[in-house]
C-alpha cells in the first residue's frame, strides 16, 4: 500500500544517511526464492560515504526476481570499485532464474578514476531476464574506465533474455543491449535480444538491439 508511483521520494523510501560499507550492499540478498519489488532506493545522501552497491547478490542466493524498483542517486568516489545499483560476483549453477524486471536506474556518477555499472552480474551461470527496464546518466570517470547499462556472460553457461529496455544518458564507455564478456558467445551461450533502444551516447558497434 506504501509502493512508489514511479517518481522519486513518492513512496517505500529507502534512503539510507550512513555508509553500508564497501562492496557490502545497502541491500544484501542471501537467500533462494525471494522477490524484491516497489522500492524507491535513494543514494542521495551517500554521496561522500564507500557505499558502492545498491543491491547486492551475495553467496546464497538462488531463484531471484527484482521488479519495479527506483534505484537511483549515487555520486561520488566510494573506493576500489565504483557505483553499481544491481551487482553480483556468483556463478551460481545452470538452473538458476534470475529476473530484472520494470526497474528504472539512473544517475549513478564516479568522480574519480572507476567505472559505473547499472546492472554487474558478469559471472552469472544460468537463465537471466533483463526485461522492460530504464537506465539513464550513467557516469564513469578516467580514461579507461567505462559507463555500461548491463555487464554479463562472463560464465561458461548462461541464456540470457534481453528484452524491451531503454537506455540512455552514457558518458565515458561502454554500452550493449547484451554485453558479453567474451567477443564471441560460444555454443554455451544462448542469447535472445530484441527491442532494446540505446541512444547515440553508446559506442556505435555496442548499440542496444
Amino acid at each position: 500500500g506504501n509502493r512508489h508511483d514511479g517518481t522519486a521520494e513518492s513512496g517505500a523510501l529507502l534512503k539510507p544517511t550512513s555508509a553500508s560499507g564497501h562492496g557490502v550492499g545497502i541491500i544484501k540478498i542471501a537467500r533462494d526464492d525471494f522477490t524484491i519489488e516497489w522500492l524507491d532506493i535513494s543514494m542521495d545522501s551517500l554521496d561522500s560515504t564507500n557505499t558502492n552497491k545498491c543491491i547486492n547478490l551475495a553467496t546464497g542466493t538462488g531463484n531471484l526476481t527484482i521488479r519495479n524498483m527506483l534505484i537511483h542517486d549515487k555520486g561520488g568516489n566510494p573506493g576500489s570499485s565504483g557505483p553499481s545499483a544491481i551487482a553480483s560476483g556468483l556463478s551460481l549453477t545452470t538452473s538458476e532464474n534470475w529476473y530484472f524486471l520494470n526497474n528504472i536506474i539512473y544517475s549513478l556518477i564516479e568522480t574519480n578514476n572507476d567505472s559505473v555499472v547499472a546492472i554487474n552480474i558478469r559471472s552469472f551461470k544460468g537463465n537471466l531476464y533483463i526485461c522492460n527496464n530504464t537506465i539513464y546518466k550513467l557516469k564513469s570517470h578516467g580514461g579507461s574506465k567505462d559507463a555500461v547499462a548491463m555487464r554479463f556472460g562472463d560464465g561458461t553457461h548462461i541464456q540470457a533474455n534481453i528484452k524491451n529496455n531503454i537506455v540512455a544518458g552514457l558518458d565515458e564507455g561502454d554500452i550493449a543491449a547484451a554485453y558479453w564478456m567474451d567477443e564471441v558467445p560460444n555454443s554455451n551461450r544462448v542469447l535472445n535480444s530484441a527491442t532494446n533502444l540505446s541512444d547515440d551516447t553508446t559506442d556505435a558497434a555496442k548499440d542496444a538491439e
